[in-house]
């Protein structure tokens, strides 16, 4: 189910952001690791984490935090966001973005897409408050009824 889910909001991420699909890297490989999703897009860069978990809800799971924020300290990582990329400011703090299932409250993407637009995704509302630039973001799946 994990892959699943990160199929699923990869997908949702491409149609939201019609035409910038080079600047959404799905499964970015660092040394061993794989970020699920890597947006680059200047000031509007992001380490994304889809994780199939419902502990978000209620709080955060810190040693999630310090994998996603580790992620955007890799200097692969930076070096690809640099690259080509002159709004991109290196030595700033990357914002980080976990995604997670929430099927009561989560953004409904088949009715709200735009909220998956790269500009949409980092607000003030979804900061997580023990972290600095790191973000969640609830999610409904979809239901199949027969």
């Amino acid at each position: 189910m994990p892959r699943l889910f990160e199929l699923y909001i990869y997908e949702k991420m491409l149609k939201a952001n019609e035409g910038k699909s080079s600047k959404i890297k799905y499964q970015f490989s660092t040394y061993g690791n794989a970020l699920d999703i890597l947006i680059k897009q200047g000031k509007h860069s992001i380490v994304i984490d889809a994780k199939y978990k419902l502990h978000y809800k209620h709080g955060e799971v810190h040693a999630d935090m310090r994998q996603v924020a580790g992620y955007a300290r890799l200097n692969k990582v930076l070096n690809e966001l640099a690259y080509n990329n002159d709004d991109f400011v290196k030595d700033a703090v990357l914002p980080c973005l976990i995604i997670y299932p929430d099927v009561k409250n989560g953004i409904d993407l088949e009715k709200n897409l735009s909220a998956f637009n790269i500009e949409n995704l980092i607000t003030p509302y979804r900061r997580v408050k023990a972290y600095s630039e790191i973000y969640k973001l609830g999610v409904k799946l979809p239901l199949i009824y027969e």
